[in-house]
């Protein structure tokens, strides 16, 4: 888990070859570099060429109008809003999510 945009792109880019990471879910409101920003400068290949594809999934607390289209503007894959999601009971960090929200990508990430 990275703090923020500057050490998410270094997490990726320095992940070994034989263990990529196979998506991001990306919080839009982080210190430094918020997620917009470091979803265009994975695009742009900062991250690494091998992830200038990765997808990309949003994660905010937002759910205003307009949030999903800046989201994928940025180049987001998709987009969660806190509404999506719920802290599992006695957990730190694990989250549920809305069944069928990520399910498209999982084709691609079993098949790696």
């Amino acid at each position: 888990m990275a703090g923020n945009g500057v050490e998410g792109i270094a997490a990726l880019k320095g992940a070994p070859n034989q263990a990529p990471y196979q998506v991001v879910l990306m919080d839009c409101q982080m210190p430094e570099m918020d997620g917009y920003e470091a979803t265009r400068q994975i695009r742009l290949g900062s991250a690494g060429a091998m992830n200038q594809d990765i997808p990309i999934i949003a994660m905010t607390a937002n759910a205003m109008k307009g949030d999903k289209e800046k989201c994928l503007a940025a180049g987001m894959n998709d987009y969660l809003s806190a509404r999506d999601c719920r802290r599992l009971p006695n957990t730190n960090n694990s989250l549920l999510i809305k069944p069928g929200m990520i399910m498209r990508f999982l084709p691609n990430l079993l098949s790696v």
